[in-house]
């Protein structure tokens, strides 16, 4: 894919996904997504999540057409959970930080 259609698909894309800035997230928040993620609602949340990561991994495996689109959405939905376990984590913050913890 040449530079310039891959900057065509960034800019078709972002038709449907504006730009925003990231909110601050805080040591409060990071609680308030832990106590809902241990919640029923969350348990599901996260099963469900990850169910789809895998049926997206076995549907890459087992096809052969768009490899590298497909290993990209399961790359792209795993890192997704990830920063969603990370912002959960409140000591990755300080009461006054309102940062995004890096995700490792």
């Amino acid at each position: 894919m040449t530079f310039f259609a891959r900057l065509r698909a960034a800019w078709n894309y972002s038709r449907f996904m504006p730009w925003v800035e990231s909110p601050e997230w805080t040591q409060a928040d990071a609680q308030g997504l832990q106590q809902y993620l241990k919640s029923a609602s969350g348990t599901k949340l996260k099963q469900y999540m990850v169910n789809l990561i895998l049926r997206k991994q076995a549907q890459a495996l087992s096809s052969t057409s768009n490899l590298k689109y497909s290993a990209g959405l399961c790359n792209g939905s795993k890192a997704i959970l990830t920063q969603l376990d990370s912002l959960a984590e409140p000591e990755n913050f300080t009461a006054e930080d309102a940062a995004t913890p890096e995700v490792s």
